[in-house]
């Protein structure tokens, strides 16, 4: 294999993507290894490309800055794709920010490339479709918890669903993606 000298590379190989050797060479050729300082921007609102990332290392948020007030929409980390979901549609623009929390190590990539590629590989196909479920199951889920559920229930229904978020997400970011004001959330974590 081409790439098993990179050590971006080799951390990808042990998220264990599913894929056969061959794929693997496909879909690294179509990513480029990125480095992220905390806070730094990874992807702005409003551009025209269609870019996402897979995390090797650290943490990351997307959201929309509304009236003055970040709302954290998405939080992802090591092994997930990430971006604007609206990065997976060609005929609308990404409206949201995506920032490293932390220090992050990241495979950056185009959707349309994988789609392209996806349509050449069954393998590739599959790989990609269960992105798609992915991102369609996280969205309806986050969904579901804002209309079913009060705080302390989104609180731990979070904490099930990802509990790696206490150790790795700043809790003013947790509280915004929860749709909590702060106080509302230290309230909710501490009982």
């Amino acid at each position: 294999m081409k790439y098993a000298t990179n050590e971006a590379f080799q951390k990808l190989a042990s998220f264990d993507l599913g894929l056969p050797e061959e794929q693997l060479e496909k879909f690294f050729g179509i990513c480029s290894f990125k480095t992220y300082e905390p806070n730094e921007y990874i992807f702005r609102s409003g551009r025209k490309d269609r870019k996402a990332i897979l995390i090797l290392q650290g943490s990351v948020r997307s959201f929309a800055l509304i009236d003055g007030v970040e709302h954290n929409c998405h939080l992802r980390s090591v092994g997930y794709l990430m971006g604007d979901p609206r990065s997976f549609n060609e005929t609308i623009d990404p409206i949201l920010d995506t920032v490293a929390i932390n220090e992050v190590e990241a495979l950056l990539l185009d959707v349309g490339d994988l789609e392209r590629l996806a349509k050449e590989d069954s393998l590739l196909m599959d790989y990609y479709l269960g992105v798609m479920q992915d991102v369609i199951s996280v969205l309806a889920h986050r969904v579901f918890t804002f209309v079913s559920m009060d705080a302390k229930g989104r609180y731990n229904d979070l904490m099930q669903w990802s509990p790696d978020y206490l150790k790795n997400t700043y809790d003013k970011f947790l509280a915004s993606f929860l749709g909590m004001r702060p106080v509302t959330y230290h309230r909710v974590k501490n009982k």
